[in-house]
């Protein structure tokens, strides 16, 4: 099991026209099954990280109401996360 793309908006998800404009975090306790996660999510022209166990899925998922406050608030229609410095 792999936890990914808790923190992507579903207006960059369902937009095929334009690579998704953020990074993408994912979790997950299987190496072969992060590994092939990664590359897939990689293959739709963003960069994925490898965040650690599946444990820490939970503050991936923390940040959806954050992303959707951050939303309303800037009237974005899809605000997301970028790493710096990695």
């Amino acid at each position: 099991m792999v936890a990914a793309l808790h923190h992507v908006s579903a207006t960059e998800l369902a937009d095929l026209e334009h690579l998704i404009d953020c990074d993408v975090l994912a979790c997950s306790d299987d190496r072969a099954a992060l590994e092939t996660v990664l590359g897939l999510i990689q293959d739709l022209g963003t960069r994925a990280f490898d965040a650690g166990p599946l444990v820490n899925a939970i503050a991936l998922e923390s940040l959806t109401p954050v992303l959707l406050y951050l939303n309303r608030r800037y009237k974005s229609p899809g605000a997301g996360i970028r790493l710096t410095n990695l």
